[in-house]
C-alpha cells in the first residue's frame, strides 16, 4: 500500500476526471464524490460504475459519496444571458415565469416571499451581489443593489440568517436518492440541513443502506450542530454556501467548532470547498491554499476535499498529487504531534467497545507498536481508534466489502478484504496479521505491532460479532 498518511482525500469525479479515475485513485485519493447537481442518472451511474470496476482492478477499496443537490435556490435567465448592475438600482424578484433584464429577475421558489420582509439582505452569485429588500409581496420582492456588477443565468439565491419552511429533500432529490439506492454506494451527503430533524427524516427513507453526511451549510445548522452530529455518520463543512450564509470572517473558527464537535462524538468530518481553488486553471496553488489544506489537517480532520478543482478543472491529477504531498509534509513535520493531540478526542469513555478502543490505542503508543492490526466484521473498533487520533497506522482486515469501502474515510485506517478462502477460522490470525503488516505497510522484521481479533464462541456467532474483541495480543514481525 503506497500511502503512508493518516488524513484523507474525497475527490469529486466530473468531466475533468472521470476518464482517469485510475490515475487519480493512484494519486491519491480514498473517496470518491458523484455530485448529483449535475449530469443525469446513465451519467452518474456510468461513473459509480466505472470507480467499482477500477477499484477492483487495483484490488483496493474506495468508497462513494452520492451527494444531493438540496433545496438550492437559483434565479431565473436573463434575456441575453447576463446582466450589469449598479450600485443603488432598484432590482426586482418575482415568481412570474419570465426572463430576466437589468430591471428584475424571476426567483421560481414561492416558499421564499413567505419569510421576506423589508430591510433583509439577499445575496445571490455566491455573495458578490447584495440585495436589500424595499417592499415584499406573496409573489414579488422590490429591492436596492448594495454592491455587486455582473449577474447571470441561473446563478444561487441566499437568505442569510432565516430558516426556510422547505423539505429537506426536492423533488429532484427524492428522484436521485432512489436511484441512489439501487447502486449499491456508501455515504450520501445531503444539502443544506437546518436541524437534526432533517437528518432523521433522510434516514428514514434510505431502507438502512447508506451513512449520512451532514453537510453544514446553514446558520441553523450551525446552531443545532451538536445534535446534527449525533444524528449523523459524518459531517462536510461546507464552506461555500456557508460563508455566504453566516459571513467570510466566521468560517475558519465555525470550521474548528465543526471539527471539534465530530471529534467529541467520534463521527468523521470532511473539509469542502475552494481548497485548490486556483488549480481548477493553474498547475500549482497559492500559498493561502497550501495553507488552507495544511489548516484542516494540523486540526485532525478526518479529510480534505476537492470540488471543481477535479470535477472540471484543468489539472485534477497534479492537485490530487499536490494535497497528498502537503498532508505528508504535515504529518512528517514536528509539531503535528502537538496539534493533533491538542484536537482529540475528547469524549468520555462510556461504553466497552470505546474503552477497549481506547485501551489498544494507549497500548499501541506505550510500546511504540508501528501498527494496530485488526480483524473486523463491523469496523467498530477500527472507527473507534480513528476517533482517538492516534499516530499509529490502522490495518483492517475484513471479509466485509461494505465496511471495507466506508473505512476509507476514516483517519488513520486502512483496509483490506480477505478472501473466504483465506484462514477461514481465524486459526493461524497472528501469522495473517504479520503477512499483510508487511505487504501493505511496508513493516519489517523486529517490528511490533498490537493484534485484536474476536473469537468464535459458538456456530452461530461470528467472529467479532459485536464489534467487541476477545483478544488483544502484541507481536513482533
Amino acid at each position: 500500500m503506497s500511502k503512508n498518511t493518516f488524513t484523507k482525500i474525497v475527490s469529486t469525479i466530473g468531466p475533468s476526471s472521470e476518464k482517469k479515475i485510475k490515475e487519480i485513485l493512484e494519486a491519491g485519493v480514498d473517496v470518491c464524490r458523484v455530485n448529483f447537481s449535475h449530469g443525469d442518472h446513465a451519467e452518474q451511474g456510468a461513473k459509480i460504475k466505472d470507480i467499482k470496476r477500477i477499484s477492483k482492478e487495483l484490488n483496493r477499496p474506495v468508497a462513494i459519496l452520492a451527494d444531493l443537490q438540496g433545496p438550492k435556490h437559483r434565479i431565473g435567465c436573463f434575456k441575453d444571458g447576463e446582466i450589469k448592475l449598479k450600485p443603488g438600482q432598484d432590482f426586482k424578484i418575482y415568481l412570474e415565469d419570465k426572463l430576466g433584464d437589468e430591471q428584475g429577475v424571476r426567483l421560481p421558489n414561492p416558499e421564499v416571499f413567505k419569510v421576506l420582509t423589508k430591510g433583509q439582505k439577499i445575496l445571490l452569485n455566491d455573495g458578490y451581489v447584495a440585495l436589500e429588500v424595499l417592499k415584499a409581496g406573496k409573489d414579488f420582492a422590490e429591492t436596492k443593489v448594495l454592491y455587486g456588477d455582473k449577474l447571470s443565468d441561473k446563478k444561487g439565491f441566499n437568505i442569510p440568517n432565516t430558516i426556510l419552511d422547505i423539505p429537506i429533500l426536492t423533488e429532484k432529490d427524492e428522484n436521485d436518492l432512489k436511484f441512489v439506492l439501487t447502486q449499491n454506494v456508501d455515504y450520501l451527503a445531503i444539502s443544506f440541513v437546518q436541524t437534526a430533524k432533517d437528518v432523521i427524516e433522510v434516514r428514514s427513507k434510505t431502507d438502512g443502506k447508506l451513512k449520512i453526511i451532514s453537510k453544514i451549510e446553514k446558520p441553523s445548522a450551525v446552531e443545532d450542530l451538536e445534535n446534527i452530529v449525533k444524528e449523523s455518520d459524518g459531517i462536510m463543512v461546507a464552506r461555500g454556501d456557508l460563508a455566504v450564509e453566516i459571513g467570510q470572517s466566521k468560517v475558519p473558527s465555525i470550521q474548528r467548532d465543526i471539527i471539534s464537535m465530530c471529534q467529541k462524538y467520534g463521527k468523521p468530518v470532511i473539509v469542502a470547498t475552494q481548497m485548490m481553488e486556483s488549480m481548477i486553471e493553474n498547475p500549482s496553488p497559492t500559498r493561502a491554499e497550501t495553507s488552507d489544506v495544511a489548516t484542516a489537517v494540523y486540526l485532525g480532520a478526518d479529510a480534505v476535499m476537492t470540488s471543481a478543482e477535479t470535477a472540471t478543472g484543468k489539472y485534477p491529477i497534479e492537485t490530487v498529487n499536490m494535497m497528498e504531498d502537503i498532508i505528508e509534509d504535515v504529518e512528517h513535520s514536528s509539531n503535528w504531534n502537538k496539534f493533533l493531540n491538542a484536537s482529540a478526542r475528547s469524549k468520555d469513555v462510556v461504553t466497552l467497545k470505546e474503552a477497549i478502543g481506547l485501551m489498544v490505542a494507549k497500548l499501541a503508543k506505550k510500546i511504540n507498536a508501528k501498527a494496530i492490526v485488526c480483524f473486523s466484521i463491523t469496523g467498530t473498533l477500527p472507527k473507534i481508534m480513528s476517533s482517538y487520533r492516534i499516530q499509529t497506522p490502522m490495518l483492517c482486515l475484513t471479509r466485509n466489502e461494505e465496511f471495507a469501502r466506508q473505512s476509507e474515510l476514516f483517519w488513520g485506517v486502512r483496509s483490506v478484504i480477505l478472501e473466504e478462502k483465506e484462514d477461514p477460522n481465524y486459526t493461524d490470525f497472528e501469522s495473517l496479521a504479520k503477512k499483510y503488516a508487511a505487504n501493505y505497510l511496508g513493516l519489517k522484521s523486529g517490528d511490533n505491532i498490537v493484534i485484536t481479533l474476536g473469537k468464535r464462541s459458538d456456530e452461530n456467532k461470528s467472529v467479532l460479532a459485536g464489534g467487541v474483541p476477545d483478544v488483544v495480543t502484541v507481536s513482533t514481525l
